[in-house]
């Protein structure tokens, strides 16, 4: 049902991820899987400040998205330092200056918190975040489930690369990156908000939109395949 309802978001289709999730939550209300997609599709539907109604929902079910989406609001509201704290208390040692322990499990929450860093004016402890992860990235593939996507453009962005971030974006689009959440990556990702007014960020997610209608109409006159794609 989560796979399902991420892939509807994918497909641009909200309200069916809608359904999908719903429907799931009335079986399975304890699950973390389900919980955590209702709330990113609730984001989706209502925007970022809204989704703090929903993180209630999702701590006891998923820790680290849960301090994703609460840091998320925070920052949109201009809380900085309460999105700071959040991470700190998770990640104490990311607070010295080499921010030791940095791997394949939190590569992306140490993006992040570099975000959060650099707004709350601390540099310096934001680069050696962002130069961990960069280390991490650099030995896994950009595609598959336990792929970088697009991490390697987010570094860059925060950096203030954007030519950089721009290119690595385009790459990633061009091996066939689309996500799971590429609309929230053009949307609602802060970690890209210094290039999201660039006429080339437009470019490549024009390209991604026109392949996702494509394959939204293929699966609209494919009756057998959407047949699976139902909830059983």
């Amino acid at each position: 049902s989560c796979l399902l309802a991420t892939l509807q978001l994918d497909l641009d289709n909200d309200t069916e991820a809608a359904r999908i999730i719903g429907e799931a939550l009335e079986r399975w209300p304890e699950e973390a899987c389900v919980r955590s997609t209702s709330a990113v599709v609730w984001a989706y539907q209502n925007g970022m400040d809204s989704a703090s109604l929903q993180i209630e929902t999702i701590k006891l079910a998923d820790e680290g998205l849960s301090r994703f989406v609460s840091a998320y609001v925070d920052i949109a509201q201009g809380r900085f330092r309460a999105a700071r704290d959040r991470y700190a208390e998770a990640y104490p040692d990311w607070l010295r200056e080499q921010a030791p322990g940095i791997d394949r499990t939190n590569w992306e929450d140490a993006i992040t918190y570099a975000l959060i860093l650099e707004k709350c004016g601390e540099p310096e402890l934001a680069t050696a975040l962002l130069a961990g992860s960069e280390k991490v990235i650099r030995t896994m593939p950009r595609l598959g489930v336990f792929g970088y996507g697009i991490g390697d453009a987010e570094v860059l962005a925060l950096r203030g690369s954007a030519t950089e971030a721009l290119a690595a974006l385009r790459e990633a689009a061009r091996a066939g990156w689309r996500g799971p959440y590429w609309r929230w990556a053009r949307d609602l990702e802060q970690r890209l908000e210094s290039i999201r007014r660039e006429p080339e960020f437009a470019a490549v997610f024009s390209e991604i939109e026109r392949d996702i209608a494509a394959q939204r109409a293929d699966l609209d006159v494919t009756p057998n395949l959407r047949g699976h794609l139902e909830l059983e």
